[in-house]
């Protein structure tokens, strides 16, 4: 009912649709079965909004759902099997309306606007108030017979859940049983392994020379070598200092140092390390450069990972590459305009601060204490039907840096017209910044 409303708020016309029977003579209506007792005069204003709003596909509803709201039948219902021939000529007179009016402006679309089309409606596809009482008495029949059915499925609902309910309870104990003979095994396998732990202890077994690497060194091995290197020498370690759980210790890390210089670390207690936030400095730069050239050639994370699985040991990792995007993220807070816009904003006051800071960096004290910003919005018309409005600052105290691009500091973007309302409601966070600044007279 909501959606008929708001349909309905849309579609208020200065036109209404009318209707008249004077195109059908009295004879040819007594001689012919799909006479035509009405017929709509619709104005084209009508038929052009309703093709917007079917084709914005905001709300499932036909033409002639459209044309039930515009109260375009009064006192008439149509049959089910005549909305299709009644749909299909209105989609036709609403696509000519649409595709009549584009291209054209001022009073000759104000003309073409007040023109109308006019749509016939046959006896036979409208209701005879005659047969509603009969078919009102059959629907109530076969409301019964169904309600019946209803009943009667309920029951074999009820006697269902209650074999689902018996079954749950059996399946429940089979679980725990399995759970039970699971946990017997894992105890056995425990005690199996402690037991080959204290022979292996006795036995002097972890100083045994087996544990020498036989092969070739860590620096001198691919990508893929070194981390089996690396998942050997850490059992190995593992076993060798096995005395430490006598002094009541536990190995967490073990960090080493290859003959090329490259830092390893050994982890023992479950956590992983290789995350981006523990990269050293120059793989987070390899990362940001793969990061970079897939933003510049629009490839997408998908496709990455399937680059990265064919060639494992040059390629970047593709769960790095999420990790580096989500870390790029957290430097801006970028949130979304007010108003049905699309469109994104940065704090103002926090790019301000950015700016200043740089500034203060560069000039140190020759940095002047009072700044002036000079506020900007420019509009571009990208195509016919989009628009993009540009707010931004500059710093006048950079000089003629000011003109170029590099002296501009956009602070919001936003899809649609350069309008004094629009701007309004979409830069209302950006303008009160602006006016608390300005209030204070100074930025922290």
């Amino acid at each position: 009912m909501s959606d008929a409303l708001n349909i309905h708020d849309q579609l208020k016309f200065k036109s209404k649709i009318s209707f008249t029977s004077e195109s059908c003579l009295n004879y040819i209506r007594r001689q012919h079965s799909n006479e035509v007792i009405l017929t709509l005069i619709i104005p084209v204003e009508i038929l052009v909004k309703w093709n917007k709003i079917i084709k914005s596909k905001k709300l499932s509803v036909s033409f002639v759902d459209l044309l039930y709201i515009s109260q375009g039948l009064p006192g008439c219902c149509l049959k089910p099997e005549a909305t299709d021939r009644i749909e299909r000529r209105l989609k036709e007179l609403c696509s000519v309306a649409s595709k009549s009016c584009v291209g054209i402006s001022g009073n000759n679309r104000v003309k073409k606007l007040k023109q109308v089309k006019k749509l016939a409606i046959h006896r036979h596809e409208v209701e005879d108030p005659n047969e509603l009482p009969r078919r009102i008495a059959s629907l109530e029949e076969e409301k019964a017979k169904l309600q019946e059915q209803v009943d009667s499925l309920e029951a074999k609902c009820e006697s269902l859940v209650e074999e689902v309910l018996e079954f749950t309870q059996d399946r429940r104990r089979i679980t725990e049983l399995e759970q039970s003979v699971e946990n017997v095994n894992d105890e056995n396998e425990a005690l199996q392994a402690y037991i080959q732990t204290l022979l292996e202890r006795d036995c002097c077994k972890h100083c045994d020379s087996t544990n020498a690497n036989k092969g070739l060194t860590y620096d001198s091995v691919s990508k893929t070598q070194k981390q089996r290197k690396l998942k050997e020498l850490k059992t190995n370690a593992e076993k060798s200092l096995w005395f430490l759980e006598t002094f009541g210790l536990k190995l967490d890390s073990l960090s080493l140092i290859a003959l090329d210089g490259e830092k390893v670390n050994l982890q023992y207690n479950g956590s992983q390390k290789s995350a981006y936030q523990f990269l050293s400095d120059e793989d987070k730069d390899r990362v940001k450069s793969v990061v970079y050239i897939m933003d510049k050639f629009c490839v997408s994370d998908a496709a990455y990972h399937e680059f990265s699985m064919i060639d494992q040991e040059g390629l970047v990792r593709s769960y790095l590459i999420k990790q580096c995007k989500h870390a790029l993220n957290k430097l801006y807070t970028i949130t979304r305009t007010p108003g049905e816009w699309p469109g994104a904003q940065l704090s103002f006051t926090a790019e301000l601060k950015h700016q200043i800071s740089k500034q203060i960096e560069q000039l140190g004290e020759q940095m002047p204490s009072t700044q002036k910003v000079k506020i900007s919005g420019d509009g571009a018309k990208m195509s016919r039907v989009t628009n993009f409005v540009v707010l931004s600052f500059s710093l006048l105290s950079e000089g003629e840096k000011v003109m170029s691009a590099k002296g501009v500091h956009p602070v919001g973007i936003l899809s649609g017209k350069e309008d004094y309302s629009v701007l309004q409601t979409a830069g209302k966070d950006l303008f009160q910044e602006i006016n608390e600044l300005i209030a204070a007279g100074k930025i922290n």
